[in-house]
This record gives structure tokens, sequence and C-alpha cells, in this order.
């Protein structure tokens, strides 16, 4: 079955501006939006073979230390520069190319000037009016299902029951999107960028279309998308949304979408205790935002993390980090809980005794993945 796996990033373009105050040069926001690309995928199996091996060959290239079958544009960017990185994705995508039906894009046009402020909420809670840049910046948790909208608006004629939709994980409150896309045959992958190839394709996608829009001094458009697209042979289609279509992803009630029924399984969480000299404030429940993304940086750096990735791809399903507040109620039977330390065993003992899940201490989720395997062998 031909598969459309989508995957998003925020859009920014920055200037220099001094400030009239304090006369010093300060850098600001100078566009935001957001950027979402669908590949659609033929020949799944195929593709997913040479795109491992490509990636493979691509990490000794650039001497990449780092243990995963293939790579997300965030784990690139902890090892390579910014060139680099450019350099590492445009042969990754020239290497699949011939393999790639057609590429996706979808983005936002929602000129502050014209449009000041959008109305969300009044349904069952109250209206909020939220500033222009400030609507764009809350889409970006949601915007890969909300790019999957742009892919059925566009190719209205395609028969959706012969295809699967792969999109990477989001968070997003209920919208008239949401509504149109959850018809279509679909599964959600945490950490989708991973452990999924077909989405990790996307992301790196959605990565060159924007180094190259900002290499070229190019405007997010269609006209221009296409532009950057062109040396490659894949169809490539737009949708972008502006006052006429931006009501579909306007939520209008504060209820979460409930995306549990569609998440592919089996899901591998990971749980990994906090050290003492992780550099986070352990009097504070909870880590500020800077504290977060350092944490998730020195987690992803660990051979835990990446052999849990590789684990995870084996096994067919998608991979989050385990959050004992949230996701007790999402741990169903054939789950995997992957421990390290004695707070998060205790945990998975625990949960354990709810569902029918299998428990790996980090130190055997290693070693199970240096035995051969079948997908990284063919």
């Amino acid at each position: 079955m031909k598969v459309v796996a989508f995957d998003a990033k925020p859009f920014r373009r920055v200037k220099k501006r001094r400030n009239p105050e304090t006369r010093v040069e300060e850098t600001v926001v100078a566009f935001t939006s957001q950027l979402g690309i669908g590949v659609t995928i033929p020949k799944p199996e195929e593709f997913a073979r040479r795109y491992i091996a490509i990636s493979q060959d691509l990490r000794k290239q650039f001497n990449l230390d780092y243990s995963t079958p293939f790579f997300s544009s965030t784990s690139l960017r902890d090892h390579l520069n910014v060139l680099e990185k450019a350099d590492f994705a445009r042969q990754l995508v020239s290497g699949v190319q011939d393999l790639i039906e057609s590429v996706h894009c979808s983005f936002v046009i929602l000129p502050a000037t014209k449009i000041p402020h959008i109305e969300t909420g009044g349904i069952k809670c109250p209206r909020v009016t939220v500033p222009t840049g400030r609507f764009i910046e809350k889409l970006a948790p949601a915007f890969s299902y909300m790019t999957a909208l742009g892919y059925v608006w566009v190719h209205k004629d395609a028969a959706l029951d012969e295809l699967e939709m792969h999109i990477d994980a989001f968070s997003s409150k209920h919208t008239l999107a949401w509504n149109t896309v959850k018809k279509a045959p679909m599964r959600i992958f945490y950490k989708g960028d991973e452990c999924n190839p077909f989405i990790s394709c996307a992301d790196i996608l959605a990565f060159l279309v924007d180094d190259e829009l900002s290499a070229q001094k190019l405007k997010l458009h269609d006209n221009e998308i296409r532009r950057v697209l062109k040396p490659h042979p894949f169809d490539v289609t737009t949708w972008f949304f502006d006052q006429t279509s931006i009501s579909y992803c306007t939520w209008k009630m504060d209820q979460t979408i409930n995306t549990s029924r569609y998440v592919k399984r089996p899901i591998i969480f990971l749980a990994i205790d906090r050290l003492p000299e992780d550099g986070l404030d352990h009097e504070r429940n909870e880590p500020t935002a800077d504290e977060s993304r350092k944490a998730s940086q020195r987690v992803r750096q660990t051979e835990l993390y990446q052999a849990a990735l590789k684990y995870t791809y084996r096994e067919g399903g998608c991979m989050k980090i385990f959050n004992p507040r949230e996701d007790k109620a999402l741990v169903k039977s054939g789950d995997v809980f992957i421990h390290a330390g004695p707070d998060s065993k205790s945990t998975g003992r625990v949960l354990q005794s709810m569902a029918d899940i299998r428990v790996l201490s980090g130190l055997e989720t290693i070693r199970s993945v240096e035995k051969p395997d079948k997908h990284l062998a063919n």
C-alpha cells in the first residue's frame, strides 16, 4: 500500500534592527509561519531499505557518532554544522528521489497587518482573540496533521482508501482540519522522524526546503518552493492556509484531540531516571523550558536512546519518552517499557501488573540490538 508521510517545522525569518531606546542592535522575528511536508511513497519497503542504506553510508562519510538506522533533522543538528547538515540532507534526498512519487508542501500566510487577530473558542468555552503572530506559533505542535489536510484538498480525486497516512505525533485541540483528516486511513508515530523512515524523509525535506529558500533569499511562496525543488524529478504540490481557509485550523473548543486509537503499536516507552548531576533543579516539580531542551539533547546522545530507536524500528512501532502523569492510560498490552534506574524500574513493574507489556532494562535493550538485524541487513 502507498504511504504518504507528514511532518512539519516552524518557519521563521529574522532581521537585525537597532533598539530605539537602548540603541543596541538586536535580532527580531520578521516573519513567522509553519512549513509542512507530505511525501508520497508508492513502494514503501524498497524505499525504506534504500533510505537506511544511504543514511548509513552518509553516517560514515560525515563521521557521525550516532548509531540509529536513519536520522532526523534534530539529530543531524546535534552533530553537524549548518553547511554539513544541508549537504547531508541533499545527498540523502537525491539518493531516494526516484522512489518518491510526489512532495506536498503546506504553509500559512496570514499578514498581521491585514489580519491582526484570530478568534478562537466559542463552543463550550469562552471566545478568545489571539494576536495573529501568536496564533501561527500555536499551530506548531499540530501542523503535521494540518499539512495532511492540505494534501487531501489538493489530491481531492485520490482514493484515500488506497493509501496509508503516517503522521508525526502532534498535540492539538479539536479543529475542522482534524474532522476531515481523521477519515483517512492513518497511523500516528511518536518520534516519527526518528523511528519511521518515511516521516524522517518528510522531516529532512522540510529542513531542506527551509534551508534552500534561506540560502537563495526566496520567500515562502508556492512558486519559490517549486523552484528550490525543481532539481528533483518528483511532482510538487502546495497549499497555503490564508484567511479563506484558516478557520479549519482554528480551535473552537478547549478539548484536546485523543489520538490513542490511531497510534502505531507497539509503543516503546523509554523512562530514564534523573541523575543528581543532570543540571536540573530537583527541588522544583517541573524543569524550565531551557532545562528540558538541554536534558533532551543529552538523552539523545546516550547509547540507550539510540538503541531504543533501533529496537523500535525493528519492532515496527513508535517510541515515546514516558510521562508518568499522562501516559499510564496510553499503555496497552503488547507495548514495551524500557527503564534505566530504580524509579523507572519500579514504574515498569507497576505497569506490567496492569497490562501484558514487556519490560526491559536499558542494558537488555542495548544487548538486544547488538544482534544481527534483518531490517538493516537487507
